[in-house]
């Protein structure tokens, strides 16, 4: 009797994997670990913007293009290959004949045009709209100029090949459909889940979510980690090395450092601050250090006295000590940053109008009625929870507090409500920092336009928004970044923002882990990431 009883619940186990199996395709053999940094607020391409959201999205969906991680230059991803007519204002793509949603069922061409409708749909709001701004009357209909989207430039000849007709040539339009805005979502799926509008919708939800990515997600643990798996359905799963990815959410670089020496994590998201001396004092092989095409910067709220005086403003940029910031706060080799935009490109010469300047700073402060910051309002800080952010947050204000007599307070708030605050301008200044998908300086200029969805600082004149849309009718590469650079002098003579530093890469990585190489604006694709060896879960992590 027990040993019928034994062999009953030996099948019964065996049944129970089978299935599991069945459900996931694939085992729980290589999982990569990664620190993400906060908690995803959701896993939607056409509403998410931050970089935790980012990271999960790209191993759920896929563009029509990808980047090759080493060179940065655009490949095949859900398309196989595009054509380009002559004058480089009409693209067509081929879809992968084998493309698939994770349900099984073929990616479209309509799906595409379905997702851009979506995205350019005023009252969806989507953020990062402005993106697709480049196709023939995007920006019309997503103002509300025109109100017929068979108008706008996008359209499926058949089933599998898309026509994308732009306003202008763009020569960085192949770099700039890598970015997840451009990725599709599922027509027949977001239809069943309460339509293209539905913003807070269940299709993204564990069980319901599909993607046409290399991953599948599997579970969403709130305040804990997300789960994918390795898609069985993927056009070139052969080519997809993990079995699955945990996305850990982990708000304190101290916890995530500590996870990742006991071997919790293969990757963190970063490091704290006061731990890079010591990783590269000892030359530990896993310290990840390189150029990032990114800036650190403080928006001011323009709409509110007195940060709505442009000298206030220059005042306290120029009272910023930026090498002291990046030598003895940061530590990871950043540049200190008097201008906006990265000179990332070879032919963009962003000009340097303003120093640090103490004296110059008091004048400034003097002539907008606060000599020696006499009965200067006090004002916070804004900042996302994270050490690093609290303690460049305390060394500005400690600098205003001995240079100019200001005094100022720091406000912390967790991802979310941060968000929330910046979209509601319900803050004096804030934290932000902007990181690039292509080395173009205009992705990093055409944020202060006026309406344009990262705008946050209520700040805008017709002279800037003017030289941004002339660098867009611009098809000459050189004349372009002319009006760039005057645009980027401008912006530095207003302050709507102020520059602390350009980014430097900093985090933790398993030297096991392969494919996951250094690269100026952090780009992953995640189907090409590896683990070296087989035991790829240490006791300590289980």
């Amino acid at each position: 009797m027990d040993l019928l009883r034994l062999v009953f619940v030996n099948l019964l186990i065996g049944l129970v994997g089978l299935l599991v199996g069945c459900g996931s395709g694939w085992s729980d053999g290589k999982i990569l670990h990664v620190g993400n940094g906060a908690e995803p607020s959701g896993f939607d391409p056409n509403i998410v913007t931050g970089v935790p959201e980012y990271r999960i999205v790209n191993a759920l969906f896929e563009g029509l293009v990808s980047k090759d991680p080493t060179t940065l230059r655009p490949v095949p991803a859900a398309a196989e290959r595009w054509d380009i007519n002559e004058d480089g204002t009409v693209y067509v793509f081929h879809l992968q004949q084998q493309g698939q949603w994770s349900d099984g069922q073929p990616v479209r061409a309509s799906d595409f045009v379905y997702s851009y409708r979506r995205m350019l749909t005023p009252d969806f709001g989507a953020q990062f709209a402005y993106l697709l701004f480049d196709i023939k009357n995007a920006e019309a209909f997503n103002n509300g100029e025109r109100t017929d989207f068979a108008e706008v430039g996008v359209k499926a000849l058949d089933e599998k090949r898309l026509q994308v007709t732009l306003e202008n040539p763009n020569p960085f339009l192949l770099d700039l459909i890598s970015h997840y805005a451009w990725f599709p979502v599922p027509e027949h799926v977001v239809e069943a889940h309460g339509g293209m509008l539905e913003i807070n919708s269940r299709w993204t939800k564990p069980g319901n979510l599909v993607g046409n990515g290399p991953f599948a997600l599997n579970r969403w643990r709130i305040n804990s980690r997300t789960e994918v798996l390795r898609s069985a359905s993927y056009w070139d799963a052969a080519e997809v090395k993990l079995d699955g990815i945990h996305f850990h959410a982990v708000k304190a670089a101290e916890t995530e450092e500590r996870m990742f020496r006991s071997g919790q994590l293969h990757i963190t998201g970063g490091l704290p601050l006061g731990k890079i001396p010591v990783y590269r004092e000892r030359k530990d092989p896993a310290l990840v250090l390189h150029p990032l095409v990114g800036t650190y910067y403080y928006r001011f709220n323009t709409t509110k006295p007195p940060l709505d005086d442009a000298r206030v403003r220059r005042a306290l940029s120029m009272a910023v000590d930026r090498k002291a910031i990046v030598e003895k706060v940061t530590g990871a080799g950043e540049t200190p940053a008097f201008h906006f935009a990265p000179a990332a490109h070879p032919d963009f010469k962003p000009p340097i109008i303003f120093k640090t300047d103490v004296a110059a700073a008091k004048k400034l402060l003097a002539e907008a009625g606060f000599p020696d910051g006499n009965d200067f309002p006090n004002f916070a800080i804004l900042y996302n929870t994270s050490e690093a952010h609290r303690e460049i947050a305390e060394a500005v204000g400690d600098m205003w507090k001995r240079s100019l007599g200001i005094d100022v307070t720091f406000l912390n708030m967790d991802w979310k409500a941060y968000l929330e605050a910046i979209n509601d301008k319900n803050y004096d200044m804030c934290r932000a920092g902007w990181v690039a998908d292509l080395l173009d300086p205009k992705v990093f200029l055409e944020l202060w336009t006026d309406g344009h969805s990262m705008n946050r600082t209520g700040w805008h004149t017709e002279a800037y928004d003017a030289l941004i849309a002339r660098s867009s009718r611009e098809p000459e590469l050189a004349a372009r970044l002319k009006i760039l650079e005057e645009a980027e002098r401008l912006l530095m003579t207003e302050m709507p923002v102020m520059p602390l530093y350009h980014y430097t890469s900093k985090y933790l990585k398993d030297p096991r882990v392969t494919g996951y190489d250094a690269n100026l604006i952090e780009y992953h694709p995640w189907k090409g990431v590896d683990i070296k060896n087989d035991d790829v879960t240490p006791e300590r992590q289980k």
